[in-house]
């Protein structure tokens, strides 16, 4: 991905048929927008966005929200960085065929983000929760 793009709004939400999307080690380092990136996507089952630098976003709100069948999240090595102030629904509606979220060397995960997560994965059938070596920041 070009690394002067910064808006991702949106961007591969509702496809109806596309079961996995692999975006990991794109450069998002420039990225301030990623509402509902990949929200509405009801045949979606896996995400990898794994390398990703969030550093410069200032919301995920919606980002996986409406996603029924989602099973696996890799957020492995995000950098989450301090800014991101709204997490509105990242994982609302997720659904019960959650099982799956690498957060292994995440960093700078804000406590919000890691309240909202873990309320969801309440309410699925979580069976591995990998956050080894990951780091929380502070809510601002």
């Amino acid at each position: 991905m070009n690394s002067n793009v910064t808006n991702l709004k949106l961007l591969f939400s509702s496809i109806p048929n596309v079961k996995s999307i692999n975006l990991s080690g794109w450069d998002t380092s420039r990225v301030t927008n990623i509402y509902a990136t990949f929200g509405h996507d009801k045949s979606l089952e896996s995400v990898n966005i794994s390398g990703w630098n969030l550093s410069n976003a200032k919301s995920i709100a919606s980002l996986f929200d409406g996603d029924s069948n989602l099973s696996n999240i890799d957020l492995s090595n995000v950098n989450f960085g301090n800014n991101i102030g709204d997490n509105g629904d990242s994982f609302g509606h997720v659904g019960n065929k959650l099982s799956n979220v690498n957060l292994t060397n995440a960093k700078g995960i804000p406590e919000a983000v890691l309240r909202a997560w873990g309320q969801a994965a309440k309410n699925t059938k979580a069976t591995e929760l990998s956050m080894s070596t990951f780091t929380v920041s502070t809510d601002s």
